[in-house]
Parts: structure tokens; C-alpha cells; sequence
């Protein structure tokens, strides 16, 4: 019997204690339950905005923004080859970027109520 059914009939058939009006208000307030395949429908939908969000953002970062370009340490090889030893990665910067994103998906969808 859905929710509706329910009201329907007891604002036919409900003698009693409570006013009728009152039990229907008291339904009206009930929440519907979220079954455990809607909450991970809408957590696998997440999980893929999230994913194609950091995609998208490392995808647009600069180069420059990625790599330490001042930490870069070259060697010559044989035949005057000039060839790049090290460099360093701005993990800080990626990981701010990513974690800004990702709370940026988690701020735009609905709150689950229990």
C-alpha cells in the first residue's frame, strides 16, 4: 500500500482517538526510506563525476604549474647531448587542485537524510 492509499483510507474508515486529520498529518511527515540500491546508484553517479572532475582538472593544468621548473638539473651527454637528470613534481599543488574538486562534487549534490 503506497503512502497515498494509505491516507485515503483512513480518511475514510478511521475512527478513534486521533482525528483523522491528524494521522494524515502524522504520515505526511513520515520520510520515505532510501533503499540501498538508490544510495548506491547515486554513489557510483559520484564516484564518476569525481573521476571525470580530476580528469578534467589535471588535463588544464599548465606545465608549468606541475613541475618545479627551477629544480631542473641537466648533464651533457656524448656528442653534446644536453639531456635532463632530474625534476621536481609540485605534488602540493596537484593535490590542492584535486582536493578543491573534489569537494566541489561533494558540496553540489544533495544531502542523503538517514
Amino acid at each position: 500500500m503506497t503512502k497515498e492509499q494509505t491516507i485515503e483510507l483512513l480518511q475514510k474508515q478511521l475512527p478513534g482517538f486521533y482525528s483523522v486529520e491528524q494521522v494524515i498529518s502524522i504520515i505526511k511527515d513520515l520520510e520515505e526510506e532510501t533503499s540501498p540500491v538508490i544510495i548506491t546508484k547515486i554513489l557510483e553517479d559520484l564516484l564518476v563525476e569525481v573521476n571525470d572532475r580530476v580528469k578534467e582538472v589535471v588535463d588544464d593544468m599548465d606545465d608549468d604549474t606541475i613541475v618545479d621548473l627551477g629544480s631542473a638539473e641537466f648533464d651533457i651527454s656524448h656528442g653534446n647531448v644536453l639531456e635532463v637528470t632530474s625534476i621536481d613534481i609540485e605534488r602540493r599543488c596537484i593535490i590542492e587542485t584535486i582536493q578543491e574538486e573534489i569537494t566541489k562534487v561533494f558540496h553540489s549534490q544533495p544531502i542523503i537524510k538517514d
